[in-house]
């Protein structure tokens, strides 16, 4: 039976499990290089040492430094600035982001923070700019605030002192999600480098947690199974129109008895918002744009006064970086009208189905919602599908930015650009900006647009 094995159509599978590295191999590594670094005879080159380094982890990297001759210091000081401008590169954030290279050697620049030395300046700036990775959004975020004038002079400096005060270890730092770790390191760069201008929209704690009452899923699996089953019999009722406004209003009162859950929540601002996370376990998660787009380092948030949504926190800061420092300054309304409610649904629909906003490194999308997350809304989302959204365009080569509204029944286009002389239809004063609402066929959803 075993020789005619190979006939058989399966095959044998083996999977594979990513194991982070334990505490005890980080030792044994650091160990090595120690035995390599700090031997008489310095069996370790220079050369060798600061390719080994560039590989470490950022904690085993700084474990290293003390265990060399007195050069190793200043090697492994410049390895660290070495990855700062690999990981730069490759995320595309050079120019955007950079770090106080001086500060520590040179006489002139300031003194860092008595609790902070270079290496671990360095080593901070190296961590925060590698974690950088997981948000990928953040440089289209820093170009649009650096066009819009919100973020002052580019590139953004990670200051000595927020690290010295804010990011003592990695602990402190992931307490936030990544993507609201990241801008706030960001929002608090030095004076100097972004002339103060978006100090109204640094990352704020607004007041210590409160208690709040949430829908959640049941924690146990029969709950679940049981309201799944006992929704689905609802729902079949009210499509049939059923007494539906009696089912409506007992669905209300259910909803609201079964999955109301007090608990304590802390409370973020930027700018005049307000706002907090939303757990994976509230019912807000099961509304299909929510459920689709979860993700755990770029969390969903919603509005504290108002109950807006957003997707993410990435689409929620720059929705407010447009509306509270651009929208009423820099970028100026070119074009604006009204739309059929058939258009407006259809066309803004296919922009999430056909593709058109895929690929594309400078188009983000702002998907918000104005809902209190009850039962019936989520069947809106998926039957209705109604959107309100804002396409933000970065061209010219990231010289312009440009913004499309979509609403129920409108569209409106904002732009940076400087109209061209002597033009005398949109498309001649506004080329950048007219050619790619055409390239994504939004000025159809216009009456009367040719």
């Amino acid at each position: 039976m075993n020789r005619l094995g190979w006939l058989l159509p399966w095959k044998c599978r083996h999977d594979y499990e990513r194991v982070p590295a334990d505490a005890a191999d980080e030792c044994e590594m650091v160990s090595l290089l120690s035995v390599a670094i700090a031997g008489e005879d310095q069996t370790l080159p220079a050369d060798v040492l600061g390719l080994v380094v560039s590989f470490l982890p950022v904690d085993v990297a700084v474990m290293t430094r003390a265990v060399g001759k007195p050069y190793s210091s200043q090697l492994i000081d410049e390895t660290f600035l070495w990855r700062i401008d690999s990981s730069l590169a490759q995320q595309q954030l050079t120019g955007l982001i950079d770090v106080e290279r001086d500060r520590g050697i040179d006489p002139s620049a300031p003194p860092l923070p008595p609790s902070l030395s270079r290496l671990g300046y360095l080593a901070r700036c190296a961590y925060v700019i590698e974690q950088a990775a997981e948000w990928p959004t953040m440089a289209t975020l820093i170009k649009v605030a650096g066009v819009c004038g919100v973020a002052g002079q580019l590139p953004l400096v990670l200051s000595a002192e927020f690290m010295a005060a804010h990011l003592p270890d990695k602990a402190i730092f992931h307490r936030l999600p990544t993507a609201m770790a990241i801008y706030n390191a960001l929002s608090y760069a030095p004076p100097d480098a972004n002339d103060g201008a978006a100090g109204g929209l640094q990352l704020r704690e607004v007041d210590n947690r409160v208690e709040a009452s949430l829908l959640v899923v049941p924690a146990t699996i029969l709950s679940r199974v049981l309201l799944a089953a006992f929704y689905v019999i609802c729902l079949a009722a009210l499509a049939c129109v059923i007494a539906e406004t009696a089912l409506k209003l007992f669905l209300h009162i259910l909803v609201r008895r079964v999955h109301k859950r007090l608990r304590l929540v802390q409370h973020y601002g930027i700018g005049s918002m307000t706002f907090r996370i939303i757990g994976r376990d509230e019912l807000l998660c099961f509304r299909p744009f929510l459920w689709r787009a979860y993700r755990r380092l770029d969390p969903p948030v919603t509005l504290v006064s108002f109950g807006d949504i957003y997707p993410s926190f990435s689409s929620f800061a720059l929705h407010t970086l447009l509306l509270e420092g651009a929208f009423d300054t820099t970028l100026r309304v070119v074009l604006e009208g009204q739309v059929n409610s058939w258009n407006a649904r259809g066309g803004g629909s296919s922009l999430y189905t056909d593709g058109s906003l895929s690929g594309h490194s400078d188009v983000l999308v702002i998907d918000r919602r104005w809902s209190q997350g009850v039962l019936l809304e989520i069947v809106d989302d998926i039957f209705l599908r109604r959107r309100c959204m804002v396409v933000v365009l970065l061209l010219g080569g990231g010289s312009v930015v440009a913004s499309v509204s979509l609403g129920d029944r409108y569209i409106m286009v904002r732009t940076t650009e400087v109209e061209a002389a002597g033009g005398e239809a949109v498309d001649e004063r506004l080329p950048l900006t007219m050619a790619a609402v055409r390239r994504f066929g939004l000025e159809h959803l216009i009456d009367g647009q040719p």
